[in-house]
C-alpha cells in the first residue's frame, strides 16, 4: 500500500478532548467504516498487523454495540466495523 505525502497541510490546534483515529462518536446505527490492514483479534494476527478493538467506542458511547468482520475490499484485507445500536 502506497502512502501519499502531502505538503502544506496546516497543523490544527490542539483540542482539550482526546481525539480518536476512528469516527466512533459520529456514527449512527447501521453506519460502518473500513480499516485497511487491521485484523479482528490477536489470534488472526500475521506479523505485526494492528488489531481493531471495539472496547473504546463502547466506553466513549455507552449503550452502543459494535460488530467487526475481517473482509477484503478492492483487494485490500482489513476490518469493517459496524455500529449495531
Amino acid at each position: 500500500m502506497a502512502v501519499t505525502i502531502n505538503k502544506g497541510v496546516p497543523l490544527p490546534e490542539r483540542s482539550s478532548v482526546r481525539g480518536s483515529r476512528w469516527p466512533w462518536r459520529e456514527m449512527n446505527p447501521s453506519d460502518s467504516f473500513f480499516a485497511a490492514g487491521y485484523v479482528q483479534a490477536p489470534t488472526q494476527r500475521v506479523g505485526k498487523e494492528p488489531v481493531m478493538n471495539t472496547s473504546s467506542p463502547r466506553q466513549m458511547c455507552p449503550g452502543t454495540t459494535w460488530a467487526t468482520r475481517l473482509v477484503t475490499e478492492d483487494g485490500v484485507r482489513g476490518v469493517r466495523v459496524w455500529r449495531v445500536t
